[in-house]
């Protein structure tokens, strides 16, 4: 299923923030944490270049999870707020409430 992820995203641009974000999951579930950060960032720029807010806020929130799993609270913070402003700005209130639920 990844692949077809890679593949969505290397013939369609708009496919190519999720496809970062699910490859980022994946590599953050088998202990790959750096290579997981740098797709969330990857992620998340190329939401942000496609004005694609739902995904950049996604991969925000990836973040944020990411950092407070190493213990990096003002970081994870700091993801929380921008996932937040982009949930908040798109009235997706469930997922604003979701990142209520990550905060310490």
């Amino acid at each position: 299923a990844l692949n077809r992820f890679r593949i969505l995203g290397a013939l369609i641009p708009i496919g190519r923030p999720q496809a970062f974000l699910w490859h980022g999951r994946y590599a953050a579930l088998h202990g790959q944490t750096r290579f997981a950060e740098w797709l969330f960032h990857r992620s998340q720029q190329a939401a942000a270049r496609y004005r694609m807010p739902f995904d950049e806020a996604h991969a925000h929130k990836a973040l944020a999870e990411l950092a407070q799993a190493r213990g990096e609270c003002a970081t994870a913070a700091a993801e929380r707020n921008k996932a937040r402003l982009l949930f908040e700005r798109l009235g997706a209130h469930w997922h604003c409430a979701q990142l209520s639920v990550l905060d310490p």
